[in-house]
């Protein structure tokens, strides 16, 4: 089974060390996190969407099944 992005974004568990870094250097690595999450969910989006439309075949397969298999690696 292939882990894709996001299922590997939600996994990330932050340690106090890893949040005192953050800390240390002016961010907030758990906002950071969470935006990352935000943006894997809104390319998963916007990828359904394109494929929606985007033809299938002919001189188009190719890109439509670069399309999909992003897809499967955001999940």
């Amino acid at each position: 089974m292939t882990t894709s992005v996001s299922q590997t974004v939600s996994a990330i568990t932050l340690t106090q060390t890893a949040m005192q870094a953050g800390y240390n250097a002016g961010t907030n690595l758990e906002g950071l996190i969470g935006v990352l999450q935000d943006h894997v969910t809104e390319v998963h989006i916007l990828l359904n969407q394109i494929l929606a439309i985007h033809p299938s075949t002919g001189a188009d397969a190719t890109n439509y099944t670069t399309l999909q298999g992003l897809l499967t690696t955001v999940g």
